[in-house]
C-alpha cells in the first residue's frame, strides 16, 4: 500500500476502509486505519476511521481511545467530541461525558459552527440528568427550542420537556 499523496488519495483510502468494514471485513478496514495512523499527516483520519469502524464493530471501548487520542492533542473538532461525548454516555461515564461535551460547545464557539451546539447542549443536559445534577439540566434545557428531540444511544428518543420533568422530580 502506498502512503496517500493527495487528499483524494486518502479519502479513496478511508472509504476502502470504512467499505471493507461495512461489509464484515473488520480487520481489513482496521489494517488500512493503521497504516494511515503511522503517517504523521495522515494519523488523525486513521484515528477517526478507526474510532467508525470500532462502533461499528461494537467496540466502544476502543472507539473511545482513539477519539480520545484525537482529541488530547491539538483537535478541537466538534465532531470529534460529540462523538466522544455520546460514546461516554454510551458507556456510563456521565463526568467523562459531561466534560467532553462542555468542550464540544466550547469548540463550536471558537470556530462559529452550530451544527453540534444544540446536540451538545441537549447530550450534555442528560449527562447532567444522568449524574444527578438537576439544576444543570434545567440551565441546558433552557437553551433547547421546544420540543427538541434527540437520540441518546442506548437510551432511545429523549425530548426536552422529558428531560426537564424528570430532572424537577429530583429537585423536590
Amino acid at each position: 500500500m502506498q502512503r496517500p499523496q493527495t487528499e483524494a488519495d486518502l479519502k479513496r483510502l478511508l472509504k476502502m476502509a470504512y467499505a471493507s468494514a461495512q461489509k464484515g471485513d473488520y480487520q481489513a478496514g482496521l489494517d488500512i486505519c493503521d497504516f494511515l495512523i503511522q503517517g504523521r499527516d495522515t494519523e488523525i483520519a486513521g484515528l477517526r476511521e478507526r474510532a467508525d469502524i470500532k462502533v461499528l464493530m461494537g467496540d466502544i471501548v476502543g472507539a473511545i481511545d482513539d477519539l480520545e487520542a484525537i482529541t488530547s492533542g491539538q483537535s478541537r473538532e466538534p465532531a470529534d467530541l460529540y462523538l466522544l461525548g455520546s460514546l461516554l454516555i454510551q458507556r456510563g461515564l456521565m463526568s467523562d461525558a459531561i466534560a467532553a461535551l462542555t468542550r464540544t460547545i466550547e469548540a463550536c464557539a471558537e470556530t462559529g459552527s452550530e451544527y453540534y451546539l444544540l446536540p451538545s447542549y441537549f447530550l450534555r443536559a442528560y449527562a447532567y440528568l444522568g449524574s444527578g445534577q438537576y439544576e444543570r439540566v434545567m440551565a441546558d434545557c433552557i437553551r433547547l427550542p421546544d420540543g427538541y428531540r434527540a437520540y441518546v444511544n442506548g437510551a432511545g428518543m429523549w425530548q426536552k420537556e422529558d428531560m426537564a420533568r424528570e430532572a424537577l422530580k429530583g429537585v423536590t
